[in-house]
């Protein structure tokens, strides 16, 4: 709430708060060994990882979204 005084009177306005937008961040990590990075980031954030083929590249992304 914040309150306001106008002619000696105190008056209430409820103060408006936005919800937070979801965002997408990316971010790439380079490694020398795919599988061990792969477990590694399944332990540590808990989430699945896909694998992926792009042209020759081989990469792996996170299905679930974290939240902080």
């Amino acid at each position: 709430m914040i309150f306001s005084k106008s002619k000696h009177k105190l008056k209430a306005t409820q103060a408006v708060i936005s919800k937070p937008k979801p965002f997408l961040v990316w971010l790439e990590i380079g490694v020398t060994d795919m599988n061990r990075a792969i477990r590694f980031y399944q332990n540590v954030f808990r989430v699945e990882v896909e694998i992926r083929y792009l042209f020759d590249k081989k990469s792996a992304s996170f299905l679930k979204t974290m939240s902080v």
